[in-house]
């Protein structure tokens, strides 16, 4: 497994390994690689990271689930901030790139409750606020076939691929079309416009992550770029918060352990944006 010097790093080049590993499928013949799969793949690489700007913090009890916290905070101005990110792979029988989809995207059981969940307000307040964000999963050959448009993993605002579950939910699966990737392409961005330093701040000894205020700035531009014109969209919990004790103490005790049992419902993965 890579060792990354940076989580930019980790930003720009973990994609990739994504995508090599979905495409084991077809050369393994052993089923399908669940999303929970990948998702423990992200988390033990971000653990790699040079310089332990990162800290792990797991729930008490075991859990099960394809969904985690990516919690930023810079204890130099005290905020933080944390994306919720639910993941979801492509799945591969179309001849076309394009026109293969997400099959699971209206979980659980073409209801879509999952994705109302996921941007539910009340599950949103923190602290710190949460923003909550999709992450596809895609394999090799469809990277190779979109030149470049789609990598291994991609990003989306949840409040956008909401929308469109609901229009799933409504169509009684009439319009299958709408898990495709050619309806969901034009929402998505790379993990480094949430994770990379803005490019005049960094520096040589820069490993950590871009700071919360940043981050969400450069969250919020690129969400507002991906709308239809004349749509303001929802932005429900889009500021930079506090950051609260346990993330502060958390962080000061990373070098006795990297990896911290905590009282949360899912794996949080804490970025030092002061580093």
């Amino acid at each position: 497994m890579l060792t990354y010097s940076s989580v930019c790093e980790f930003a720009n080049e973990f994609p990739a390994e994504v995508a090599s590993f979905l495409e084991l499928e077809v050369k393994l013949r052993r089923g399908r690689f669940r999303e929970e799969t990948i998702s423990d793949l992200v988390l033990s690489s971000l653990l790699r990271t040079a310089g332990s700007s990162v800290v792990l913090q797991v729930p008490h009890e075991p859990t099960t689930g394809a969904d985690m916290d990516w919690t930023l905070a810079d204890p130099t101005d005290g905020t933080a901030i944390t994306y919720r990110l639910q993941a979801k792979r492509l799945r591969c029988s179309a001849k076309t790139w394009d026109r293969n989809a997400y099959r699971e995207l209206a979980h659980r059981h073409n209801t879509g409750s999952q994705a109302a969940e996921l941007v539910k307000a009340s599950n949103l307040s923190g602290p710190p606020s949460i923003i909550p964000l999709y992450a596809f999963y895609n394999p090799q050959n469809v990277c190779r076939s979109s030149g470049g448009q789609i990598l291994g993993m991609m990003l989306a605002d949840a409040f956008a691929v909401e929308a469109v579950v609901r229009e799933i939910v409504a169509s009684k699966g009439k319009h299958s079309t709408l898990r495709q990737i050619r309806r969901l392409k034009h929402l998505f961005f790379p993990l480094s416009r949430i994770l990379c330093p803005a490019p005049s701040a960094i520096a040589p000894s820069r490993r950590g992550a871009a700071t919360p205020s940043a981050s969400l700035s450069e969250f919020v531009r690129t969400v507002s770029s991906s709308r239809p014109s004349g749509d303001s969209g929802a932005t429900p919990n889009r500021r930079v918060s506090q950051l609260p004790p346990q993330i502060r103490q958390a962080l000061e005790s990373r070098e006795i352990s990297q990896i911290q049992v905590a009282p949360i419902s899912r794996p949080r993965m804490i970025f030092d944006a002061s580093v």
